[in-house]
């Protein structure tokens, strides 16, 4: 962590990953240890979250029993996207209605979420990185309303095409980077 970062309101870490095998493993260990007595939100793509699932799995998760108990959520990241992005404008309130507001429930009911999201990668992805980081401003400023600790990820592919700037901006939003 660096000065630019000492001073975020939460652990919201981002991970730059090169394969969907390191993603999986990072985003486990990530949201894991909370569901025990938490719960956990992740945000991702069919694929990850289908990658997820199975990898929650093989660590002895019994991941249906986690959504039935309301431990653990999956939403789709485009889905949840489409809901408050759209004309090229991220729209705070519909961020507070798609996401904060589940969120903020997860936590009422079990204390603390581990929360997984990719919809920011999203956005970096199409060449929106000023969306993806108005996105990341977003979450952290819900840090002064629910408790959370955040995990985004980017590829590595993504990151090494951006402008220097934009990388490090995206960085300075973060508490931490994991590669």
């Amino acid at each position: 962590m660096d000065a630019r970062t000492a001073t975020l309101p939460l652990e919201h870490v981002v991970h730059i990953y090169d394969t969907d095998e390191a993603l999986a493993r990072c985003v486990t260990a990530f949201i894991t240890p909370g569901l025990t007595h938490e719960a956990a939100l992740v945000v991702a793509t069919p694929e990850h979250r289908a990658l997820f699932r199975r990898s929650l799995e093989r660590r002895g998760a019994d991941v249906a029993e986690l959504e039935q108990a309301g431990r653990y959520a999956a939403l789709d990241a485009e889905t949840t996207l489409s809901r408050f992005f759209s004309g090229g404008q991220v729209d705070p309130d519909g961020f507070d209605a798609a996401v904060a507001r589940p969120l903020r429930a997860l936590a009422d009911a079990h204390g603390r979420v581990s929360v997984y999201g990719e919809m920011v990668a999203c956005l970096w992805g199409r060449g929106d990185a000023a969306s993806a980081l108005e996105l990341e401003e977003l979450w952290n400023g819900l840090a002064g309303q629910v408790e959370f600790r955040l995990c985004c990820a980017y590829p590595v592919s993504a990151i090494g095409a951006a402008p220097v700037a934009d990388v490090d901006s995206m960085f300075g939003t973060h508490s931490d980077v994991w590669a």
